[in-house]
């Protein structure tokens, strides 16, 4: 049982009149009975609440044209199967989020969060969860996440865990800032890349992305740690990943990857651009310190291999620069190559580092012309 919380804010909101409004939400037990409407300029503190949701239910959300809205405090959300995402911002402006939150319950596809066509979200805090998707922003402007430490995962949510997208709405959107995340797939996650952004195929790209200080670990099938598709300016910093397909894929423009560690990878631990599915032409890409360990096992020809320089279709890859690189197998049998080019890829610059394969140190589909290597060891 539990008290109906509908009632407990709206009287709260009453109680609290115009302009700036601070509400508190007692610490107990709540029931969604209906959804809640946020008003602007409301802060919202949960002081060690839990809610449960029994019906398709929206837990809270905000009508478009809302602004300044804060949550605060701590909160146990059980989504019981619920239908619905639970907490959603429509066309908001100036959100903060910042919670010590436990998220269960939500079926595939559902997640905690959802901000469609907002500006300048900021989510901190912490926020676990083994079974549902933590945050979904779609066609969201300046949009910055941190905290989020789930898994490991139990059940598949069916999408990625952190997941900011484009779906063309509003045009370009930028300001991307995803940090400090630490998701273990618990060796279930099969659908999406634990981490991704990524406009759709048609759409402008995202441009100003940031990820930095990340851990992504144990997926399955295809699923990355780690995806950065259809974007523009981005900075990739300090992300370590272990049993993933790909733990930092980037398919994007004006790049700058540094720091990067994968371990026991099914594919590359870091790629630039992709074999199979790059949908749009990539160009200006730096990555340096990049460590691959036993990558690419599951593949052969360019796929298995630690680092990876890609292409596909009729798409373009060209000037690409890869230094103090350090892609070897350690066990004679896991990683075939140090490095793999797709045909077609132009322009490759490898500089420093050791590069090495259980069958060679690198593996070229590209002409030889085209990849140049300066005091790297493995090389012939």
């Amino acid at each position: 049982m539990g008290i109906p919380i509908s009632g407990v804010i709206s009287s709260a909101l009453r109680s609290a009149g115009a302009g700036q409004r601070a509400i508190s939400v007692p610490h107990g037990e709540y029931l969604i009975d209906q959804t809640s409407v946020v008003p602007s300029n409301t802060s919202v503190f949960f002081d060690d609440v839990v809610v449960r949701a029994e019906t398709p239910t929206i837990f809270l959300k905000t009508l478009a044209g809302t602004t300044g809205i804060k949550l605060s405090g701590k909160l146990t959300y059980d989504g019981g199967g619920n239908l619905t995402n639970a907490i959603v911002f429509n066309s908001t402006r100036d959100v903060t989020i910042q919670l010590d939150a436990g998220v269960q319950g939500l079926p595939p596809l559902r997640g905690f969060i959802l901000c469609d066509q907002c500006d300048s979200v900021k989510v901190s805090g912490t926020y676990h969860s083994v079974d549902s998707r933590v945050l979904l922003a779609v066609d969201t402007n300046d949009v910055e996440v941190s905290g989020v430490i789930a898994g490991p995962y139990r059940v598949d949510p069916g999408d990625s865990i952190v997941r900011v997208m484009s779906k063309g709405t509003r045009g370009s959107i930028g300001r991307v800032r995803l940090h400090d995340i630490a998701i273990d797939g618990g060796g279930v996650l099969a659908k999406a890349g634990l981490i991704a952004v990524l406009a759709n195929v048609g759409q402008p790209d995202i441009t100003d992305v940031s990820i930095s200080n990340c851990s992504v670990s144990h997926s399955l099938a295809l699923v990355d740690g780690v995806d950065v598709n259809r974007c523009d300016r981005i900075d990739v910093r300090n992300v370590s990943g272990t049993g993933l397909n790909v733990a930092v894929a980037v398919v994007g423009s004006h790049a700058t990857v540094d720091s990067i560690t994968g371990t026991d990878c099914r594919a590359q631990a870091f790629a630039y651009g992709d074999p199979t599915y790059q949908t749009t032409d990539i160009h200006e890409c730096l990555a340096s310190h990049i460590v691959a360990r036993d990558c690419g096992k599951a593949y052969g020809s360019i796929a298995g291999s630690g680092i990876g320089v890609f292409r596909a279709g009729s798409t373009r890859t060209t000037d690409v620069v890869l230094q103090d690189v350090d892609s070897i197998d350690t066990t004679g049998h896991s990683q075939r190559f140090g490095l793999g080019v797709s045909d077609g890829v132009q322009r490759v610059r490898v500089a420093r580092g050791r590069l090495h394969g259980f069958q060679s140190a690198v593996r070229l589909l590209a002409p030889p012309s085209e990849v140049t290597f300066e005091s790297v060891s493995g090389i012939q």
